[in-house]
């Protein structure tokens, strides 16, 4: 999944003119409430999973040694949930930005 949200920025940053509004915040009818430019656009994303990934990864280094096997399991099972659902949305900003 992080390979897949690496190639779709790269996709994006190629095929995507530089002068491009698009679409970075959806309400719940589906309808864009934000726009951004093209980089910050499509930088959004995977900034965000590489702090969430870091993030866990300092728990999992510095945190409390009694917790890290259960930790562990958590952050297997919620990071590439949370990696899937930015790689879903940097896929609806770039498809956006196809149109």
């Amino acid at each position: 999944m992080l390979a897949a949200l690496v190639a779709l920025t790269a996709f994006g940053f190629f095929t995507i003119p530089s002068g491009k509004v698009l679409p970075i915040r959806w309400g719940f009818d589906l309808g864009v409430t934000e726009w951004a430019g093209r980089d910050f656009a499509l930088l959004q994303m995977p900034l965000a999973a590489a702090l969430i990934w870091a993030v866990c990864w300092l728990f999992l280094r510095f945190g409390n040694a009694a917790r890290v096997v259960r930790n562990e399991r958590t952050v297997a099972g919620v990071l590439p949930v949370v990696t899937a659902l930015f790689t879903g949305v940097q896929l609806a900003i770039v498809l956006a930005g196809m149109r």
